[in-house]
């Protein structure tokens, strides 16, 4: 299995949703309304203000590449890798600031948060950053932009094959010279 970051995103989406959704713009799809929250690197005209972004921008390997190795009763083998998320949340429009800092305390005060978070997607909280102005000017005025950057620890698992069901085979143990020391045949079978 490899991380199913469109999971993580509907994670960090509901979450979103239900702690400040309500403030946000709507969002009408033919599959209904919702308060506005995208991707960051998604392409077509952006909601009405106030909107929200997410953008998964770094997965990193905090504990060196694995973190444990089983074998099943099958010969399969499971390594379980620990990854860091690295995910980036903004807000826009007049109210960007107040808007994130109110998600940035529910996340911190509300462990219904971040348990639907681990719920939803596996991962679990590891650090969060202060909410930061990022305001931008576009052609005649500024927007006002606001970012939380947040990381979450998520175990993976990867499975892959087994062990061979025999193995056989014929060869020759020979000297320093090429000499012939013994003719060897080689037959074993996985009870």
């Amino acid at each position: 299995m490899a991380l199913d970051f469109d999971n993580i995103y509907g994670a960090i989406r509901s979450s979103i949703s239900n702690s400040v959704g309500g403030r946000l713009s709507i969002l009408t799809t033919p599959q209904g309304t919702y308060p506005s929250i995208i991707r960051e690197r998604q392409d077509g005209v952006r909601p009405e203000l106030p909107y929200m972004t997410m953008d998964i921008t770094d997965v990193s390997l905090p504990s060196g590449w694995l973190l444990d190795t089983t074998v099943d009763e099958l010969g399969a083998v499971t390594y379980t890798i620990l990854y860091e998320v690295f995910i980036d949340v903004k807000s826009f429009g007049e109210t960007s600031k107040s808007i994130l800092q109110d998600y940035h305390s529910r996340y911190c005060i509300d462990d219904g948060v971040r348990h639907q978070i681990r719920e939803d997607s596996g991962m679990s909280s590891h650090k969060m950053d202060s909410v930061k102005n990022i305001p931008d000017f576009l052609n005649t005025n500024h927007e006002e932009r606001n970012l939380l950057r947040l990381s979450f620890y998520v175990h993976d698992t990867i499975v892959l094959g087994g062990y061979a069901d025999s193995l056989t085979g014929e060869g020759q143990f020979l000297d320093e010279d090429g000499n012939v020391l013994i003719d060897v045949t080689l037959d074993i079978n996985n009870p």
